[in-house]
């Protein structure tokens, strides 16, 4: 069996993650929501950071910027 790239291992860690994402499914959930809500706070933080930058340029996008921020702040958060 060829090697290309690195696939045959990608393949096999995408075959065990699965596996065991299948017997234990509410660790998988566990962790998927653990993982998206680092994901939302990252682009919250890249939001904030573009639209401080753009206030200098142009203050349209950068209220849009930071209007994006409060809302992926507060999606995640229970009101």
């Amino acid at each position: 069996m060829r090697n290309i790239n690195g696939t045959r291992s990608l393949g096999l860690v995408t075959l065990i993650l699965g596996v065991l994402i299948l017997i234990f499914p509410l660790a998988s959930i566990f962790t998927l929501s653990v993982l998206s809500g680092i994901a939302i706070l990252f682009i919250g933080l890249w939001l904030l950071i573009l639209g401080a930058r753009t206030w200098s340029i142009s203050r349209g996008p950068s209220i849009l910027y930071l209007i994006l921020v409060y809302l992926a702040s507060s999606w995640q958060l229970p009101l």
